[in-house]
C-alpha cells in the first residue's frame, strides 16, 4: 500500500515515462516518414472543421495543462466542411504545439484563430514564447532545421509542410515582431 506521497510520485513517474516514450515514438515516426519520401497515404474526406478543431484542442489540452500552457480559441470557428485527413492534419497541430511547448518552458498561452477568407480557411497558431530566431526563420520548414532545441529531430515542421501541401494548402511563418511564433495554415474550402 502506497501512502499519499509515494502514490503521487508513482503517478508522476508513470506520466513522465509515458511522455518520453511518446516523444521517442514520434521521433521514430518522423524519421520513417522523412526517409520514405514520395507521396504519403492521405485519404481526404469532408469534415466539419469546427468539430475537428475543437477535438484537436481537447486532445492537446491535457499535455499543455501539465506544462502550464493555456490553449485559447479566440473566436468561433466557421461552420464549414473541409476536405482533410483528420489523423494526418492533427499531426501538424501536434508538431506546432510541441514546438511551442519547447519554447515556453515557464508556461504561457497558445492562441488559435480560425477565419474564412474567400474560398479558403486560415488557422493561426500563436504562442507567447520568445518567437522564431532570425537565423532559422527563412529555413524553418527545411529538414533538420532547428535552433537551440534540446529535443526533436528537426523534421516536424518539414513533415508538417508536406502534410499541409498534400491537403492542397499552405503553411507559413507570419512575421510577429516582439511576440511569439505565429504559424498560419491555409486550407482550401
Amino acid at each position: 500500500v502506497f501512502n499519499g506521497g509515494e502514490e503521487k510520485a508513482r503517478k508522476d513517474t508513470h506520466q513522465l515515462i509515458h511522455q518520453q516514450v511518446q516523444r521517442m515514438s514520434d521521433m521514430i515516426n518522423e524519421l520513417l516518414e522523412f526517409s520514405r519520401g514520395g507521396p504519403s497515404e492521405l485519404v481526404l474526406s469532408k469534415h466539419p472543421y469546427r468539430d475537428f478543431i475543437k477535438e484537436t484542442i481537447e486532445e492537446i489540452g491535457a499535455e499543455t495543462e501539465s506544462r502550464r500552457v493555456r490553449l485559447i480559441l479566440s473566436d468561433e470557428v466557421p461552420d464549414v466542411e473541409v476536405n482533410l485527413d483528420p489523423r494526418r492534419l492533427k499531426r501538424v497541430f501536434h508538431n506546432l504545439i510541441a514546438n511551442a511547448l519547447d519554447a515556453m518552458t515557464e508556461g504561457g498561452i497558445i492562441t488559435w484563430t480560425v477565419r474564412q477568407t474567400g474560398d479558403s480557411l486560415e488557422t493561426d497558431i500563436e504562442d507567447s514564447g520568445s518567437g522564431i530566431h532570425p537565423d532559422i526563420a527563412s529555413r524553418i520548414f527545411d529538414a533538420f532545421a532547428t535552433h537551440g532545441k534540446k529535443q526533436g529531430t528537426g523534421l516536424g515542421l518539414s513533415i508538417s509542410k508536406k502534410i499541409v501541401q498534400d491537403h492542397r494548402g499552405d503553411i507559413r511563418v507570419v512575421p510577429n515582431p516582439g511576440k511569439g511564433a505565429l504559424f498560419r495554415i491555409i486550407l482550401p474550402l
